[in-house]
């Protein structure tokens, strides 16, 4: 018996069920963000802003591979805990090891041709002549664990789906304890630079997916992969589902390339080792603002696949104001410790230092809002609502950031250039807020 059905049949209230997949999901979230934020510290305070703002360049690469497992986790997720709800196991089946296979072609696929044009790439990201070297270094050894990053992120979002998000939480907790670890050993205590930060990350990935899929086997769940399942007709639903979270996840990746160009236009290149810095506290956000989205998506699919549609607004309800109250909590805590967040990164440049207080500070509002327009988008991703959790998804992380970036550092300068996604998430709420209360008027009716 699947537990998540267990959980939905009990005499457990919402907010009870909610708060039992939060937990694990939240903490599971918080230490895939660990990743990043170890490299960073690691190669800023041992290798310097050239080094640091090579990371920088190379996040896209990284951010990639999640995008991708994303798309395929959560597209697929969400359409097997449909079918779990509607009790056909056998679609269910079908949806994980068609999501599962085709995670390994692209992985497998992206890999070999990314290390053959791997320079290609790193120049196309905004590498010059200083940063080149780390980025080739680091990136390397990010795409050859291609495939087990994209399978790690699958896995976990399937172990949330079939019921078992304790599970994915222990299974994050020990690789990212391991990433910090192998981090330290590898950059300062092997003197292995960049290629040691990269291997840190592809080799914690590696261990984090195989504890998982071993769960998966030995406690005989549906999530096991299986060729006979891959369904050919249900790659388009796939990948038409997941699209919106391929956009969400790939966002930091475009984002750092539109702000890598115009920060090193203002500054050289210890502006984007500014970004650099800032990015990383984007990702620990959006990554703990993913766990709060994942506690909810298999709920609210699954309550959708059963009818249970009551229950299914009060779990959307629950995420988009712990959410709220989140960003607001971290955007105080940002103005009260804005030195604190920078320098934990690099403490030895002034200019650095400055310029990246300078820039947190007009970044900050938008942390407080981010999470009403993100939680609305896997709402009705859940629900199998492509349309409206696409556009939501183009307008916050391509449409409007990209368009505002340009026209405002135009406009305004460094001032507009850090402002435009405040701008942007404003927008996005407003709009995310309609469309809630036309989906409730609908629901009425």
């Amino acid at each position: 018996m699947n537990s998540k059905i267990d959980i939905i049949n009990s005499e457990y209230s919402d907010f009870k069920i909610f708060t039992k997949y939060l937990i694990p999901c939240v903490t599971a979230m918080t230490l895939i963000a660990v990743y990043a934020f170890v490299d960073s510290f690691v190669v800023g305070q041992k290798l310097g802003p050239i080094a640091l703002a090579a990371l920088g360049i190379a996040t896209p690469i990284l951010m990639t591979a999640f995008a991708l497992g994303y798309m395929f986790g959560v597209g697929g997720g969400s359409l097997f805990s449909i079918s779990l709800g509607e009790k056909k196991y056998e679609n269910s089946d079908k949806y994980f090891s068609t999501s599962f296979i085709l995670t390994v072609i692209f992985g497998v696929t992206i890999a070999i041709l990314g290390n053959i044009y791997i320079e290609e790439i790193s120049i196309f990201l905004g590498s010059d002549s200083l940063s080149l070297p780390f980025v080739i270094e680091y990136s390397k050894c990010i795409l050859w664990g291609y495939p087990f990053i994209m399978l790690n992120i699958l896995m976990g979002c399937f172990m949330k789906n079939e019921g078992y998000p304790k599970i994915a939480m222990i299974s994050t907790i020990i690789g990212a304890i391991s990433n910090v670890i192998l981090d330290f050993l590898f950059v300062y205590g092997f003197e292995m630079g960049m290629f040691g930060a990269g291997l840190a990350t592809a080799i914690c990935q590696s261990i984090t997916f195989l504890i998982n899929f071993s769960y998966s086997y030995y406690k005989k769940l549906r999530i096991r992969t299986k060729i006979s399942n891959f369904h050919t007709p249900y790659i388009l639903a796939i990948f038409k589902n997941g699209l919106s979270s391929f956009i969400l996840e790939s966002a930091s990746g475009i984002e750092t390339f539109v702000f890598i160009y115009f920060s090193t236009k203002f500054y050289s290149t210890i502006g984007a080792s500014a970004y650099t810095i800032i990015q990383n506290w984007i990702l620990i956000f959006i990554s703990i603002l993913m766990g709060i989205t994942q506690a909810a998506q298999p709920l609210i699919s699954f309550c959708y696949g059963a009818k249970l549609y009551s229950r299914m607004i009060s779990f959307r309800k629950y995420s988009i104001i712990i959410s709220t109250i989140y960003g607001v909590i971290f955007v105080i805590l940002g103005y009260i410790f804005t030195e604190q967040f920078v320098t934990i990164f690099e403490n030895t440049n002034k200019e650095l230092l400055t310029i990246s207080i300078f820039a947190l500070k007009l970044y900050l509002p938008a942390f407080a809002m981010m999470g009403i327009c993100i939680c609305t988008a896997v709402y009705f991703q859940s629900i199998n609502n492509n349309k409206y959790s696409l556009w939501l998804m183009l307008l916050r992380s391509l449409i409007l950031p990209i368009s505002l970036t340009i026209i405002l550092s135009e406009l305004f300068q460094e001032k507009g250039m850090w402002s435009s996604i405040t701008i942007t998430e404003f927008i996005c709420t407003l709009i995310s807020i309609w469309l809630i209360m036309r989906e409730n008027r609908k629901m009425i009716k």
